[in-house]
């Protein structure tokens, strides 16, 4: 399948410092998610899960995918973590991601952004669709994950600080697609 890549972000803010960010990643970056390794065979850094993404014109959609985790990267205050999304179906409808969760310390809290890489295939469809439909399916898939990740994130370090329990508001999320100048793989 022949397809070109766009490039999007979403951030959002935690109430976890960076140091509790970190150290909820460092013990199990698959706390982002919920999900279960596919088999046995399987690395540790990937995980079956299920994205469930609201859309405006009916039901929400489910998709099951496959979230790889790369290395945990301390790079002076900030932390970075290289992500991969895939559907386990339905590529076409469900394109790859590929990108980097970054985590900056943002006051008493840490902002928490997600950016890389969807492929959209070359098809004459491939085309009409990415302007559509695709885009708005990518930018709510990313929302979906971000924001989920964000609770799981915020609840793992609360967790581990002992620090009671509680139930996280949603997460408000920006997100926004970069010109091809702005492309962050260079």
């Amino acid at each position: 399948m022949t397809g070109m890549e766009r490039t999007i972000e979403a951030s959002t803010t935690l109430r976890a410092s960076i140091h509790q960010v970190q150290v909820a990643l460092l013990f199990d970056p698959g706390c982002l998610v919920r999900g279960e390794r596919p088999s046995a065979d399987v690395p540790e850094s990937e995980l079956r899960s299920t994205l469930a993404v609201e859309t405006s014109v009916g039901p929400s959609i489910h998709q099951e995918v496959i979230v790889q985790f790369g290395a945990l990267c301390p790079e002076g205050d900030n932390l970075s973590l290289a992500v991969t999304l895939r559907a386990t179906s339905s590529p076409r409808l469900f394109p790859r991601f590929v990108g980097e969760l970054e985590a900056t310390p943002y006051g008493p809290g840490t902002v928490l952004r997600l950016y890389g890489t969807y492929g959209v295939p070359l098809s004459p469809f491939g085309r009409f669709g990415d302007g559509i439909a695709r885009r708005r399916l990518a930018r709510q898939s990313l929302t979906t994950f971000l924001e989920q990740a964000a609770g799981r994130l915020d609840a793992e370090a609360d967790r581990q600080a002992r620090s009671g329990s509680w139930v996280p508001d949603r997460y408000p999320v920006a997100v926004r697609e970069l010109a091809a100048s702005e492309n962050y793989l260079g």
